[in-house]
């Protein structure tokens, strides 16, 4: 177990690049490349409360395939930015892929549900402004990291994604303080009471109408191993296209970003 590191928030280097350009919503001639002919620019949309205006990174492709991914950050629901996504992003782009990067309201502040409220008022403004970026509104993925990965999950089971994968999410906050995981603390703050805990389960929302799921997580991390194996049963169980795979070791989420970010952005590509 990965003592050393808080729950949620271990964000790589790796990831890591200068923001370089500040924009609208709207493409604007000339904005800098970041790589293999990919734009960053800047949107922005209101959250759920009606009232707070949030930032969004949205990765543009030279010649985008029309499909895309919000990229979800982690941080416990307590912490992180979506500057932690570029790398993922960046990679998804540079293969042709829109990437949309939000920011979110977060816990103890704004605990369950605003982080979910949030992220789904980012789903509708940006298939709302589908045809600014050439996206495809019925082709829209989710991708996120620990707590984020437990958002982008929560998304596509409650019908907002049209795929999604997630590394080291939580799926089940009403067992996995039960399982040995450090994080009652965290969870506690997000989610304090049972109905919302069971609310916040990617896995109480499986049905035959989940999309498909990619699911990755280590032997023995943070987030314990139980809860994707118990995700993936409840697929399973509903009949639902998903794939599991256990990484050795005891990284988490971010840290096997070299190891398994190909087989992440192909299979999301394949399933958009």
């Amino acid at each position: 177990m990965m003592a050393t590191t808080s729950l949620f928030g271990f964000f790589s280097v790796l990831l890591a690049i200068p923001l370089l350009t500040t924009c609208s919503a709207t493409p604007q001639a000339g904005s800098p490349a970041i790589g293999h002919e990919v734009r960053l620019e800047r949107a922005e949309y209101t959250s759920a409360n009606g009232v707070t205006v949030l930032p969004m990174d949205v990765y543009i492709p030279a010649a985008p395939s029309g499909a895309g991914v919000i990229a979800v950050h982690g941080g416990g629901w307590l912490s992180g930015t979506r500057r932690t996504m570029r790398g993922f992003c960046k990679r998804l782009a540079a293969n042709g892929t829109l990437c949309f990067a939000p920011d979110y309201r977060l816990a103890p502040a704004d605990p369950w549900p605003a982080a979910y409220r949030d992220l789904r008022a980012a789903v509708s403004n940006i298939r709302r402004n589908a045809a600014t970026w050439g996206l495809d509104p019925k082709r829209l993925g989710g991708f996120g990291t620990s707590a984020g990965g437990n958002l982008a999950a929560l998304l596509a089971a409650t019908g907002d994604l049209n795929a999604t994968a997630s590394w080291s999410g939580p799926m089940d906050l009403t067992t996995i303080l039960v399982q040995g995981c450090p994080c009652s603390s965290q969870v506690e703050r997000y989610a304090p009471t049972e109905a919302s805990k069971l609310a916040a389960s990617p896995v109480s929302h499986v049905g035959p109408a989940t999309p498909p799921m990619l699911i990755i997580n280590s032997e023995d991390e943070i987030i314990p191993l139980a809860q994707a194996q118990e995700m993936a049963a409840s697929l399973n169980a509903a009949g639902v296209s998903h794939r599991l795979i256990v990484v050795p070791g005891t990284r988490h989420a971010i840290a096997y970003f070299i190891r398994e970010v190909s087989v992440t952005v192909r299979w999301l590509e394949s399933h958009l």
